[in-house]
């Protein structure tokens, strides 16, 4: 960082899904700014199986994304930062927002806001709907636009899924409501994944930015 500080520069292309977009990628930028100016940063953000792609092609140099399987199974170097659950939203009016006990049996007669098939979260509702013993639910909308969804949300009586750093201003400010109900499994933690064993200063500078910006988040 010391030479970074010195005139050091630098490009890194940043892949990140929402989770990370709310409020780590933001922080770790800002880190960035103070501590190596030089160092110019791009952001793509997207849903991790969009991601990926690119990542392989080396468009990419680093993931902000859900350590999931195919993370995992990578062989490439990564690094957990926090966890992070889905939660099932919905607007404050919605027939269901002030029931204390919430069954899927219940949340599934609603239409619901989904992710697209195949993607890990599809995978994970599919899983627990079937373990409820209840039909997948009507589909409103299979969609991964933050701004649609949220307003639909909110004008509709659709149920979603979000991470819980996309939830979480909503939430506070009374815009949506989460439900009592939890996934079978969740998708993973989320962390960074790089390409580089031994990443050069450039990369080790932003990869310590994220960690240093979560440690704080968590704090």
């Amino acid at each position: 960082v010391q030479a970074l500080r010195s005139g050091g520069a630098g490009r890194v292309r940043i892949g990140a899904m929402s989770v990370a977009t709310a409020a780590l990628v933001p922080a770790a930028v800002l880190r960035l700014r103070e501590r190596a100016p030089g160092i110019e940063i791009s952001l793509v953000q997207d849903i991790a199986a969009a991601l990926w792609a690119p990542f392989e092609r080396d468009e990419l140099d680093l993931l902000v994304t859900r350590l999931d399987a195919r993370a995992l199974a990578s062989g490439l170097p990564h690094r957990r930062l926090f966890e992070d659950r889905h939660r099932v939203v919905c607007a404050r009016h919605h027939p269901l927002a002030k029931r204390r006990r919430v069954s899927w049996g219940d949340a599934t007669r609603y239409p619901w806001l989904m992710p697209p098939a195949g993607t890990p979260l599809h995978e994970a509702l599919s899983a627990t709907f079937a373990k409820a013993g209840v039909p997948p639910p009507p589909v409103l909308l299979t969609s991964t636009s933050m701004g649609a969804n949220a307003r639909l949300l909110q004008d509709s009586d659709a149920l979603g899924v979000q991470s819980g750093a996309v939830a979480a201003d909503s939430l506070a400010q009374g815009l949506l409501v989460a439900l009592p109900l939890t996934l079978v499994h969740d998708t993973g933690d989320v962390g960074l994944v790089w390409h580089d064993a031994t990443p050069g200063p450039v990369m080790a500078a932003v990869v310590q930015a994220f960690i240093d910006a979560d440690a704080t988040q968590r704090s």
